[in-house]
């Protein structure tokens, strides 16, 4: 099993950027992972004052919808465009970002 523990960006880091950004960024790292066949990915300092996002509730829900994406079907492939827009093809269907 293969498990990323410190994943965030780190220049800037996420209070640098708007929330819009924030959700890119953090949305393509987590499907990414997913597609590469990282198991379990964890945050680096989700409450950490610079790096940290736990203060900001739309950045957490976007966040959670890419999560409950994942986690209730299987991610049978992933394209990244040069745009920043994802496209996700599921076992629960297609969905872009």
């Amino acid at each position: 099993r293969l498990w990323d523990t410190e994943s965030a960006p780190i220049s800037p880091s996420v209070n640098g950027y708007s929330d819009a950004r924030a959700d890119q960024i953090i949305r393509r790292m987590l499907i990414t992972t997913d597609a590469l066949g990282v198991d379990r990915t964890c945050y680096y300092t989700f409450d950490e004052s610079t790096m940290g996002f736990n203060n900001r509730s739309r950045i957490i829900a976007k966040r959670e919808e890419i999560v409950a994406l994942l986690t209730g079907g299987k991610l049978l492939n992933a394209t990244l465009f040069n745009d920043g827009r994802i496209a996700c093809n599921t076992s629960t269907g297609i969905r872009f970002f």
